[in-house]
């Protein structure tokens, strides 16, 4: 399985929690194609952590044409780990179109067209493959600071069985939603360490969790259209 043929594709590597999970990913044997935008600098540092199980690519996910040329061009793929994301505070009555339109667009509108992308890609090659979406554990409580955010993330989340049964049985579409993981700021650091006092599991997830849990849905060939909450059980408030 972790041979040069069968790579995975992190969107999103270039900091946070994608670097993260390539990293990771990356220690356990898979090749790590590491995808970035705008942030070359980001994804070029992640490549130099991860070494010679790395290669860059560069795709704007928010363009369909781009996500087209992304697979034309891509080397054999084994799974696509979803991790962009857009972190923006806009208070409800201060979202614009456009602050909506680009948290639709990175969260909901990019992960159906790669799943789309990737379907055609195992399709027409006869291979199995998997994609997985992370997506947002706190769309359970969300946040009154990024309400366009939650609401796309809670799209992504609605999509994922739709997705999963359309682009069964030569791709497999799962979710992975993170809970307090990497803090923003100073004042996001103090609210975690708040919540981390009255989660059922009295501490946050870690990101080698959150990774392992990416890595356990690319290996096991039988889950689809699911999504697991790394939130030390944050959910069940």
């Amino acid at each position: 399985m972790k041979s040069s043929e069968n790579s995975v594709l992190v969107i999103g590597a270039s900091n946070r929690l994608g670097r993260e999970i390539a990293l990771y990913l990356a220690k356990q044997g898979y090749n790590i194609i590491v995808h970035y935008h705008m942030d070359k600098d980001g994804a070029t540092e992640t490549l130099r952590m991860i070494g010679d199980k790395g290669s860059l690519i560069s795709c704007d996910i928010t363009k369909k044409e781009e996500i087209d040329s992304l697979f034309d061009n891509a080397p054999p793929l084994y799974s696509i780990v979803n991790g962009a994301s857009l972190f923006v505070d806009t208070k409800f009555d201060e979202v614009d179109e456009s602050r909506y339109d680009a948290d639709f667009e990175i969260h909901q509108k990019a992960g159906f067209f790669l799943t789309q992308g990737l379907y055609l890609y195992s399709k027409n090659r006869g291979i199995n493959t998997s994609i997985i979406h992370l997506t947002d554990a706190q769309t359970a409580h969300p946040s009154t600071l990024r309400p366009s955010y939650y609401s796309a993330k809670s799209s992504l989340e609605s999509m994922i069985k739709v997705l999963a049964l359309s682009s069964a049985p030569c791709v497999r579409v799962n979710g992975i939603a993170p809970g307090l993981i990497i803090a923003n700021n100073e004042a996001e650091e103090a609210y975690f360490r708040k919540r981390a006092e009255i989660i059922p599991l009295k501490r946050l997830a870690r990101a080698d969790e959150v990774s392992s849990a990416v890595e356990f849905l690319i290996k096991n060939e039988a889950i689809t259209g699911q999504i697991i909450r790394v939130d030390s059980g944050e959910a069940l408030l």
